[in-house]
């Protein structure tokens, strides 16, 4: 039954909904408290809620009597890293990899982190390294691309995008942000063309509307950035969405 509650609360995280995850781990501790993979979720769960005391706590045993894995690992500098614990933070961080060398979630941490610690170069070289043993990973792509983005290097971050799109091709976020590339440097009719194949292709995605209607108000069709704006938000309520909205609407006097 508890083994039931436990998949219940690794589908709620998975979904985001942090709240139900908890409480169904916590029945499950209740149920049976010594159970590891129970404290390990529960200590994802509580590092998601930026609570890393809670999170260093649930895993402290296994910090302490050499039974941590790389998981254990991985959220032990997850949480150091948002106590700004930097050094501790790395230091974890890399005994995870050097555990299992090939986890995605560890390697792009630390990247992260070396990022938080104002090394860019440091963060940009790891991830390099980390996908030259594993090319595929989409998600340390991304990473990489937006660190390229940060640093105003576009043509470092396009180079990423359009690899991720040769081997994932239907990538939408990969999409989106190779079109607000293409808008950033005023390439208006190849950013609106990425907008207009994203509803083409996935019309139930915010992305292409939201892309879409950016390229509409760069070229002042004001009335045609509101319809895609409005569009967008009828899929997903975003901060960034409703502001583009509002300058639409103010263009047009509304």
């Amino acid at each position: 039954y508890f083994e039931a509650r436990l998949q219940l609360a690794k589908a709620y995280y998975k979904l985001r909904n942090i709240e139900s995850a908890e409480k169904e781990i916590q029945k499950v501790i209740r149920q049976n408290p010594s159970l590891k993979e129970a404290h390990i979720e529960l200590a994802r769960i509580s590092l998601q809620k930026r609570e890393p005391e809670k999170a260093l706590e649930e895993v402290s045993k296994y910090m302490s009597d050499g039974s941590a894995g790389a998981e254990v690992l991985e959220i032990a500098g997850g949480a150091h890293a948002m106590k700004s614990d930097f050094p501790s933070s790395v230091n974890l961080l890399k005994k995870a990899i050097a555990l299992d060398p090939k986890r995605e979630t560890s390697n792009i941490m630390l990247a992260g982190v070396y990022q938080q610690m104002g090394s860019d170069d440091e963060a940009k070289s790891h991830l390099k390294q980390y996908l030259k043993k594993e090319p595929g990973s989409v998600p340390a792509l991304h990473y990489l691309a937006n660190m390229y983005a940060s640093a105003n290097d576009m043509e470092g971050a396009q180079n990423v995008y359009d690899q991720i799109l040769r081997d994932n091709p239907n990538d939408v976020l990969a999409m989106f942000r190779k079109g607000i590339l293409f808008l950033s440097k005023g390439r208006l009719d190849d950013a609106g063309a990425i907008g207009t194949s994203l509803v083409e292709k996935f019309p139930n995605a915010a992305e292409g509307y939201k892309l879409r209607g950016l390229v509409a108000y760069n070229k002042k069709d004001y009335k045609g950035s509101v319809a895609d704006m409005q569009k967008a938000l009828s899929i997903v309520p975003d901060p960034g969405t409703h502001y583009s909205l509002g300058l639409g609407h103010f263009a047009i006097g509304e």
